[in-house]
């Protein structure tokens, strides 16, 4: 039932509402056969299938605030069993729209309508040109390609900001300004002025960032291009190839280009210098950092281009060790370390060794006293030379426990033979004739002695 009317002079409006009454028969509040109306205190009885508010033909159905259109609901032209397939939701401005021919978008709001401008700055309503594409708010966003087909770009997101547009299926804008999504489930998470082209690339946000290959990642930062299929680039400047100049006059624009794939696989990040910081090729890792590059901690020096520290407090003490591993079976290697050479301040030992992973050989030791062991073998074993710290020369292991075939000679032939043996002063081709030594040959020595390893060589210690 409903109220009574007010007073005259209301033009009929009438008076409060009275408790709302039982659903009819007909679907009509009240007695069966009374007008149909749903109360504003609500209602009861109701059967979803008869009872709603809504059309029965193939008008959209809006809901105006400020007598304006505030939210449309409109069904496909596409049917399954005769009934809409799916449905466009509209919300936010009445400038916010879909494209005919579009099915399952969805608009939740925002918007700028036609000819406003917010006092934010921003004009433009949110529209969908392509099948269930959807736009959670902001202003001035396109969700799809605007082309006649409304179907080639579908399943596309944008969750807000401004002026963003997706137009690749299945892509994705978060937020942001003037970002843009050209291929096939791309993404950009936000930021400003960023392109995500290539068919599954990301650029995370950031200002003018690009990605031009397939499943290639900006992360963020400033001017990055990662151009070739499964690239990386990040931080401010950093470049990898594009194949060729995709016509874009974004971040991947007058590079060089080195045809093929482009320099796919390759890893760039650069710091702020303000320039360019390029890929010359494939599978490469390229680091350019002003104030050093640190392992295991933040670089202590900035003249040093890279700091390696080690773990403290581990069972070699602290050392710091790198490896350079052949890909075999039997993982050969050698490995560099420092490691604490003492008590003072510095005195740390470097060290080469030949190490697989089962055992270690040391082949070359600075001590921190200043004394250096180079062995020659890859066994650790207590072969080669030796030059005490201090020292000008270098000692030749002449240990008698270490020597075998021991023979007497006579001392007076020995003389004999090197007062026949052939001397000269010289000059090695590699250094020039400015520069002269004096000695034998070393032909004319193994002739007269037969010692040493080579007649071409002759060893301090003989």
């Amino acid at each position: 039932m409903t109220g009574p009317a007010g007073p005259a002079g209301t033009t009929g409006v009438a008076g409060p509402a009275g408790p709302a009454g039982p659903i009819g028969a007909t679907g009509a509040t009240g007695p069966a056969g009374s007008a149909d109306a749903w109360g504003r205190l609500g209602n009861a009885g109701t059967n979803s299938s008869t009872n709603f508010i809504g059309t029965t033909d193939a008008q959209a159905f809006e809901i105006r605030t400020g007598n304006t259109t505030s939210l449309r609901i409109e069904p496909s032209t596409q049917l399954s069993g005769g009934f809409p397939l799916t449905s466009n939701t509209i919300a936010g401005a009445d400038g916010n729209g879909v494209t005919p021919g579009v099915r399952g978008a969805t608009i939740s709001g925002g918007g700028v309508r036609f000819g406003g401008i917010d006092p934010l700055g921003g004009a433009g309503p949110n529209r969908v040109t392509d099948s269930y594409g959807t736009i959670g708010g902001g202003y001035g966003n396109v969700v799809g390609n605007d082309d006649a087909d409304t179907a080639d770009r579908p399943f596309a997101t944008i969750g807000g900001g401004t002026s963003n547009t997706a137009r690749g299926a299945n892509s994705t804008i978060g937020g942001g300004e003037t970002n843009q999504t050209w291929g096939d489930r791309t993404t950009v998470g936000g930021g400003f002025g960023n392109r995500a082209r290539g068919e599954g690339s990301t650029v995370g946000g950031g200002f003018g960032n690009e990605t031009d290959g397939f499943h290639s990642t900006v992360s963020g930062g400033f001017d990055n291009c990662a151009g070739a299929s499964g690239s990386w680039a990040g931080g401010s400047r950093a470049k990898v190839r594009p194949a060729v100049n995709t016509g874009s006059f974004g971040a991947c624009n007058g590079l060089s280009y080195p045809g093929g794939q482009g320099d796919n696989g390759t890893f760039v990040w650069a710091d702020d210098q303000g320039t360019d910081f390029t890929s010359t090729g494939s599978d490469q890792f390229n680091i350019r950092a002003r104030g050093g590059v640190g392992i295991n901690a933040p670089p202590r020096d900035v003249n040093v281009e890279l700091s390696v520290r080690g773990r403290e407090g581990d069972a070699f003490g602290g050392n710091s060790d790198v490896q350079l591993i052949i890909d075999n079976a039997n993982n050969e290697g050698i490995q560099f370390g420092a490691s604490n050479g003492g008590a003072g301040t510095n005195d740390a030992n470097f060290e080469i060794a030949h190490a697989n992973g089962t055992t270690y050989a040391s082949r070359m030791t600075l001590f921190g006293t200043g004394a250096v062991t180079i062995r020659s073998n890859n066994t650790a074993g207590n072969t080669g030379v030796t030059m005490a710290a201090g020292a000008g020369a270098w000692s030749s292991l002449s240990d008698r426990n270490v020597k075998t075939g021991i023979v007497a000679i006579n001392a007076l032939d020995v003389l004999a033979r090197v007062s026949e043996l052939p001397l000269s002063t010289w000059s090695y081709i590699a250094q020039g004739e400015g520069i002269r030594h004096m000695g034998p040959m070393a032909q004319d020595f193994r002739a007269a002695f037969g010692l040493g390893e080579s007649e071409t060589s002759i060893s301090t210690i003989d």
